[in-house]
């Protein structure tokens, strides 16, 4: 991976994830209500991201409320 990669949306029950390239994993969440919601979206990144065997890469999540599987689906993606 060499450039910037983003994908989703700034919608209503939707994320936008950002994937690049980075000396190491990092999950950076930008969420309504962190304290309630953080937890979980970097539990589901970092497993997502481990399945793919990729370790080093910055991964962004800004979101608007959606479900683990639409996370998941957009850091498979």
């Amino acid at each position: 991976m060499s450039e910037e990669t983003v994908i989703g949306s700034e919608n209503k029950g939707d994320c936008r994830v950002t994937v690049k390239p980075a000396d190491a994993l990092q999950v950076e969440v930008v969420t309504k209500s962190r304290d309630l919601f953080e937890p979980g979206i970097r539990k589901v990144v970092s497993e997502v991201v481990s399945q793919l065997g990729v370790e080093k890469v910055t991964v962004g999540v800004e979101d608007q409320g959606a479900l683990d599987y639409v996370i998941l689906a957009r850091v498979e993606a």
